[in-house]
């Protein structure tokens, strides 16, 4: 009777503790030869996921791991004078999974995580080079990058999402991106920070991956990327954002 004093209104469809285990060391030196500056250094890791349900429901449950024990950075700089240097250097990234129920390999039911196969996680080889300036109030710099992103992530929709189906997150291919940057004042993504600009470029803010978004879809949907000039910077989960834009797409294509 709805005019009486309801009692356990709630229910829990689903309840999962999701858990990430991480061993990590890394190893750094930095050498000077008058002007020049050597920076040399690797790291690596071991990730262990975990889904384990306490009220279980249509997700999965189960492990997932990524180790990656040598994962090498180097850099080098060239102090011109005291306002000028110039720098290149190497970076190489491994991700790690997610323990999540909206993304990564436990957002998805026990047939479509038994599905996942030889699940490859995502990895890239970053390399710069440029130069910053400064003079006065003003700070320049320039950076030309290549990027070799291997092992895109994607969670693909095997249909129409009002179905309830799962998504099958697979290994889609790879980006390879070259360009130029230029930055005044400096940014926190630039030399030695090859993961930035890894997913910068790996998920929404680079035209290299409509290519991965195009071939989800089919060639049905017309897809053009453009940056208008004006907008305000956001801060938004990628994940999030790739699973918005991604059913947007797949809507318009069904």
């Amino acid at each position: 009777d709805s005019l009486q004093f309801q009692t356990n209104p709630f229910y829990t469809q689903w309840f999962y503790k999701y858990g990430t285990d991480t061993v990590q060391y890394y190893v750094q030196d930095k050498l000077t030869f008058g002007q020049v500056t050597v920076n040399l250094g690797w790291k690596g890791f071991d990730v262990k996921n975990s889904a384990t349900p306490y009220v279980a429901g249509s997700l999965t449950s189960g492990k997932i791991s990524v180790t990656d024990w040598f994962q090498p950075h180097a850099g080098i700089n060239y102090k011109i004078s005291g306002n000028a240097e110039l720098f290149a250097d190497f970076t190489q990234v491994t991700r790690a999974f997610v323990s999540a129920a909206t993304s990564g390999p436990f957002a998805t039911t026990p047939a479509g995580f038994a599905g996942l196969g030889n699940l490859k996680p995502e990895q890239s080889d970053t390399y710069e080079v440029g130069g910053r300036f400064r003079s006065g109030p003003f700070t320049g710099s320039l950076t030309g990058y290549w990027v070799n992103f291997r092992n895109r992530l994607l969670a693909v929709q095997v249909g129409s999402p009002i179905l309830g189906l799962a998504s099958a997150l697979q290994n889609v291919g790879n980006v390879r991106a070259v360009g130029i940057e230029r930055f005044s004042p400096g940014h926190d993504g630039g030399s030695s920070h090859g993961e930035t600009r890894i997913i910068r470029l790996g998920y929404f803010e680079h035209p290299s991956y409509v290519p991965l978004l195009r071939r989800t879809i089919g060639p049905s949907i017309q897809i053009t990327s453009s940056d208008e000039p004006g907008l305000w910077r956001v801060v938004a989960d990628p994940a999030q954002l790739e699973s918005a834009i991604l059913n947007l797409s797949i809507n318009a294509r069904d």
